[in-house]
């Protein structure tokens, strides 16, 4: 690496290195962890790449967008290489850096966000932090290069790109940033819904998702996004009879579940029917159908937020239905299980997922006993597919069929309709294997009070 880039040094070509690879060392951490080398180049690219050739580089990408791209051996390991043209301000950086005469490496860093993406080092292994990134660093701190208070009141984005900092780094933004994001949160409203989506899906699968989500409540963003999130925070406080922290223990699923989009969604709504549905009875506490409440409210959220009607149905399906799975015991016969099987469908694993994720307990002893139930009940189903070769004589992805020929949003009324439709087809009613509108017209025969009673 250092080979090349005194290379281009002799043909004038300035070469920094910045992004997580940089950054994790400066921190001291293990550079694997990011194995990508981020080069920036005072040279415009179409002159680079005839040259980077001439050096026996394979280039893998070539296109501007995405710059120049190469593996390379670096300290005994191969790093993936991208370099890229150095960027020109925009925008707020740019009204606010007119004036300050910046070279132009420190103009690239300018239009990376916060402070410790705005790092460079040059060939000789000089810093170029024009904007205190290190200190940052050092303090685990995010804060913006252009003062706060003009970028987060010029571009209501931030009010997601900050909690989605959070969510993949684990630092906390500067008090400022806070104290501005919570001053202009209605402005979220201001964003295209599809964009809601999209930022709140990349915030959702980040490893910190459990900050991010309390830095979007300690902001009021939660609020105007996901009100029926925001009031779970403090709920355990006004009911005479203890129980657990709802927001915290939601906190703690979304963490614990697989970091896929669907489930991280079904993780953080699947108790959010329990503010609706709380009882005391007797000293005890009870949510009962909070299951069907909290899909209920999926149903709201999904439109809200214009999720796709595939991700949508997938989603209301595991919330309404998270619990089957807890109901699982060691005298369950194998019948049983091919019920859960059959039922859960394409949905199954999505619910056994949440499931090992719901368990937040801190009793030792019973989380041991639920981990090696549902342990037990994984295998069980492995066994069980595996002795019946077991699949679903309904054609895949029907449910989708489902709602788009009847005009349904997800619900439960969709579920009833594929589960008559699997039972048609086991009684021997209906022959497998055959269109999808040959089930469609069988539905519209037989399913006119189901969807009489949806409407």
């Amino acid at each position: 690496m250092r080979n090349l880039l005194e290379t281009l040094r002799r043909h004038n070509i300035e070469v920094f290195e910045t992004g997580p690879n940089l950054r994790d060392e400066l921190l001291g951490d293990d550079p694997r962890v990011s194995p990508q080398v981020e080069l920036v180049t005072n040279a415009k690219l179409g002159q680079l790449e005839p040259l980077l050739r001439s050096l026996g580089i394979v280039l893998e990408m070539t296109d501007g967008r995405n710059g120049l791209q190469f593996a390379m051996p670096h300290e005994g390991r191969t790093f993936r290489v991208r370099v890229t043209a150095m960027r020109t301000m925009r925008g707020a950086t740019a009204a606010y850096f007119r004036q300050r005469g910046l070279r132009p490496i420190e103009a690239d860093l300018a239009t990376r966000e916060i402070t410790i993406n705005a790092i460079a080092r040059d060939v000789d292994g000089e810093l170029v932090d024009p904007f205190g990134g290190l200190e940052d660093l050092r303090a685990k701190r995010i804060r913006s290069v252009v003062p706060a208070d003009q970028i987060v009141r010029a571009n209501p984005l931030w009010l997601l790109k900050l909690p989605r900092y959070v969510s993949v780094l684990g630092y906390q933004p500067a008090d400022e940033l806070l104290r501005e994001a919570y001053a202009v949160a209605g402005n979220v409203l201001d964003l295209q819904r599809e964009r809601w989506r999209t930022e709140f899906e990349r915030i959702l699968v980040g490893p910190y998702v459990d900050q991010a989500l309390q830095f979007m409540f300690d902001s009021r963003v939660l609020h105007h996004l996901l009100p029926e999130v925001s009031v779970l925070v403090g709920f355990e406080k006004s009911c005479a009879v203890h129980h657990k922290d709802i927001w915290e223990h939601t906190k703690q699923v979304v963490m614990r579940a697989k970091p896929i989009a669907t489930v991280r969604w079904a993780a953080l709504l699947h108790d959010v029917g329990k503010v609706f549905t709380r009882t005391v009875d007797d000293g005890k506490v009870h949510f009962f159908r909070h299951e069907e409440m909290s899909a209920i409210l999926f149903e709201g959220i999904a439109a809200r937020f214009e999720i796709p009607a595939p991700q949508a149905e997938r989603i209301h399906y595991v919330v309404r239905n998270h619990s089957r799975i807890n109901l699982y015991s060691e005298d369950w016969t194998d019948s049983a299980v091919r019920r859960l099987i059959s039922h859960a469908g394409e949905h199954l694993e999505d619910l056994v997922f949440l499931s090992k994720a719901d368990v937040t307990t801190q009793n030792s002893q019973r989380k041991e006993k639920i981990r090696a139930l549902l342990q037990e009940l994984e295998l069980r189903i492995g066994e069980i597919r595996e002795k019946d070769n077991y699949e679903s004589p309904v054609p895949k992805k029907f449910g989708e069929l489902i709602m788009e020929h009847f005009g349904l949003k997800p619900s439960k009324t969709v579920g009833h309709l594929r589960d008559m439709l699997e039972g048609a087809l086991n009684d021997g009613l209906l022959e497998p294997g055959q269109p999808a509108a040959y089930y469609l017209r069988w539905l519209e025969a037989h399913a006119s009070e189901i969807t009489a009673q949806n409407e």
